[in-house]
């Protein structure tokens, strides 16, 4: 029975909370935690509500707590926020180091009436409401981290550089007090362009235009210039993916945060793929979760 994990659904407005109890196997799970799930927080005229929705994963102990706000990727055009890599073990894991985890939705671009800038647009919705009601389940709005895998990195590194898209919501971008960055090489869409056919056909869906100026809007690279409130970013990229992909994207994207005089800390991860990248944050010892840790120890007060 110790492996079993027990679960009482109970249907409440605004979503779903399961109270579960962790299997015992589980490093860093507490004993109890309530998940909240598919809270609409924003609703987008002829759109399934699943696409702008989030679930939330909490203790029944905490109260102004730090949140964690995870952004799945998927190319912008797939994914979903309770897919099994994207949730566990972080879920678990950021509970246990006392942070709120909630994992968010946003519109993609397998429809085709959804463009840049769309999908940064849900990111800045999301992150509205989540500073708005986080308090009722136990997080403090005003202390987010984002973190994002792939597309989804891409996602937290614009909200957080380019203002526009959370100052159009009344939200003060310093709020946003971190960014962990997971593998992408969508720092700068400019240059990623001109990679070849299978970063192009990510790319054009997504894009009404893909001239220079339009892929400039869309590239966080771009929007990075001194005296802005942009939060200490942790770039993590394999390390053996090819050096014009995540590692060279992600090493200037690096320096012109420090040129600009940002807090920013980079990590080449040995022996990882893409999808383990996303997978493997949380878990017991993994060089990212130990990244991650480090990063957070340093720039949580």
């Amino acid at each position: 029975m110790s492996k079993i994990i027990l679960i009482f659904l109970v249907l409440i407005i605004g979503g779903v909370i399961w109270f579960g109890r962790s299997d015992k196997n589980s490093v860093f799970a507490p004993d109890t935690y309530s998940i909240y799930e598919n809270i609409l927080y924003k609703q987008r005229e002829g759109f399934d509500a699943n696409l702008t929705s989030l679930d939330i994963y909490t203790s029944p102990d905490f109260a102004d707590k730090p949140a964690i706000i995870m952004l799945h990727g998927g190319g912008w055009y797939k994914g979903d926020k309770s897919n099994s890599g994207v949730v566990r073990p972080k879920a678990e894991y950021f509970i246990d180091k006392g942070f709120v985890f909630i994992s968010i939705n946003y519109r993609l671009t397998k429809d085709n009436r959804v463009n840049h800038p769309d999908n940064v647009e849900d990111v800045a919705a999301a992150i509205s409401w989540i500073y708005s009601n986080i308090s009722q389940y136990g997080g403090r709005g005003n202390q987010l981290y984002l973190m994002g895998h792939s597309a989804g990195a891409h996602l937290a590194s614009l909200v957080s550089t380019d203002h526009r898209y959370l100052q159009s919501e009344d939200i003060d971008p310093s709020i946003i007090k971190g960014v962990i960055a997971l593998d992408t090489s969508l720092f700068d869409l400019v240059s990623a362009y001109t990679r070849g056919p299978a970063i192009r056909n990510l790319i054009e869906p997504a894009f009404t235009k893909t001239d220079v100026a339009s892929l400039q809007d869309g590239s966080p690279i771009a929007h990075i210039e001194s005296g802005k409130s942009i939060p200490s970013f942790l770039i993590l990229f394999a390390a053996e993916r090819g050096e014009e992909g995540s590692p060279g994207q992600s090493q200037t994207f690096y320096e012109k945060l420090i040129a600009n005089g940002y807090s920013a800390n980079i990590k080449g991860v040995a022996n990882k793929s893409h999808s383990d990248m996303n997978k493997d944050v949380g878990k017991p010892n993994d060089p990212l979760t130990i990244e991650i840790e480090s990063f957070l120890t340093k720039i949580h007060p």
